[in-house]
């Protein structure tokens, strides 16, 4: 299998005086988290699910999610990954909004899966619904967005959210939501999922975008039938 280069990753590994290609807010650092380290905590195996007390507190960020509906994984990009791997088959329907983070759209395509894209609008970087209503199709199986999008920062209204979701369900769809920008919104509100709305829902997202990016944690959020495979 190979998958197609992440172009935006490539370019910002060139050299630049001012790095201006990134995004997020000021990194912590180990000293910062000093007084939060269990030095009690004993260097064994975990679950592989992830741990009770990392499930808890994305748990309490998510309205109090089932834990059996959350897997702990190594950041957005290996959450992304396993939804893709484990639900898309060569030949499936994979429709993404343009623009949005490209590296999940180069691997669906290594898989041997069909991609193509429905517009956000200038200036507001809103969904075209009616585009995206044609493009679906009975093999398409995954709809995925960003919100907030990644990289205007726009946000869908819950609105915007249902009629994504009711799109999908007429077609037996996944609505895919990757989260990763979750706690930037400027409004002070949780960016809308599509949890609440649709049964076929999966979150992904991480602490990543939050100044915590070296430790690697991020989760899957769908029923606990798309968890367990």
């Amino acid at each position: 299998m190979k998958i197609k280069p992440f172009r935006l990753e490539r370019w910002l590994l060139e050299p630049a005086e001012i790095d201006l290609g990134g995004g997020g807010v000021t990194k912590l650092t180990l000293r910062d988290v000093l007084d939060e380290i269990p030095f009690d905590h004993q260097m064994k195996y975990g679950r592989t699910d992830g741990s009770d007390a990392l499930k808890a507190l994305i748990s309490d960020w998510f309205n109090g999610i089932e834990h059996d509906r959350i897997l702990v994984t190594s950041g957005t990009s290996e959450a992304n990954l396993l939804v893709n791997y484990t639900l898309l088959e060569p030949g499936d329907h994979y429709l993404t909004e343009n623009p949005q983070y490209e590296q999940t759209t180069r691997f669906v395509e290594s898989l041997g899966v069909k991609t193509e894209e429905f517009q956000l609008n200038e200036p507001t970087w809103k969904p075209n619904l009616d585009e995206l209503a044609e493009k679906v199709t009975a093999k398409t199986r995954i709809i995925f967005i960003d919100n907030p999008n990644n990289p205007t920062g726009a946000l869908l209204t819950e609105k915007e959210m249902r009629s994504i979701c009711e799109i999908a369900e007429d077609v037996g769809a996944y609505v895919h939501c990757d989260n990763a920008l979750r706690g930037s919104e400027l409004t002070g509100k949780p960016a809308e999922t599509p949890l609440p709305y649709y049964e076929k829902a999966i979150v992904t997202g991480s602490i990543s975008k939050l100044g915590a990016t070296s430790p690697r944690i991020g989760w899957i959020i769908a029923e606990e039938e798309v968890i367990k495979e």
